[in-house]
């Protein structure tokens, strides 16, 4: 990478990383061997679509005041199942989080879960 300059950086989800890699491995002849492997990655393991994905992180995100982008982005790459995966998500924020602010994560993460 010798050469190459950052011009932006930006979180995103795992679906909107398969959407981008796909996109720029069919314009490719061959991609790139680190290419090939993170998109053979997230076609296995991400179930949900990039619209999905950005409208339950806006949902997240607007549903809790402590919910930051980041956070709603991991939240929704790995759908936790349970409060406690929530809490995992959250551990190393200032802040814990009740009960039913858990359970609301867990409503609004369960609405846009892949079946």
């Amino acid at each position: 990478m010798i050469g190459k300059n950052i011009l932006e950086e930006k979180i995103i989800s795992q679906a909107e990383a398969r959407e981008i890699l796909e996109k720029v491995c069919n314009e490719r002849e061959e991609p790139v061997y680190e290419q090939r492997i993170t998109l053979d990655f997230l076609r296995k393991f991400v179930k949900i679509d990039k619209e999905s994905a950005v409208k339950a992180i806006n949902e997240l995100i607007e549903s809790n005041e402590k919910i930051r982008i980041k956070t709603a982005i991991k939240l929704i790459d790995l759908f936790p199942m349970d409060e406690d995966g929530v809490r995992a998500i959250f551990a190393k924020e200032r802040f814990t989080l009740s009960s039913e602010e858990i359970k609301e994560i867990l409503n609004i993460l369960d609405k846009y879960r892949p079946k």
